[in-house]
């Protein structure tokens, strides 16, 4: 998972879609906390889903996850730690989470079967 959102939000950054702020430290376009955080919802995610594909799990909890993560980033630009730019917007934030730990459910258990 930390290495999806590593490629993902270094992409974003270098097409010129969001820039975060005020961070201890960068890898690349990525804060160092992001980072971190990637890495504990990567091991969370592993431990809670099931070993097998069901299609029920893996949409509602991609949606679950689209949602809420598109709200913790709807905060940051709250308080200016993120700028969204160009045609980038929380919509499309949804759809990217949504796509991104739909592919992540997918990957788990290829990873795990093997």
């Amino acid at each position: 998972m930390r290495s999806l959102i590593f490629f993902f939000e270094n992409l974003g950054g270098h097409f010129g879609l969001w820039t975060t702020k005020n961070s201890v430290l960068f890898l690349g376009f990525v804060p160092i906390e992001v980072f971190f955080i990637a890495t504990l919802a990567g091991a969370t995610y592993y431990l809670l889903f099931p070993r097998t594909w069901d299609t029920a799990t893996a949409l509602s909890t991609s949606f679950l996850i689209a949602v809420v993560g598109a709200m913790l980033e709807a905060g940051l630009v709250s308080v200016d730690y993120l700028e969204y730019m160009n045609w980038w917007n929380s919509y499309l934030a949804v759809v990217a989470y949504f796509l991104t730990f739909l592919m992540m459910y997918k990957v788990n258990l290829l990873i795990t079967k093997s």
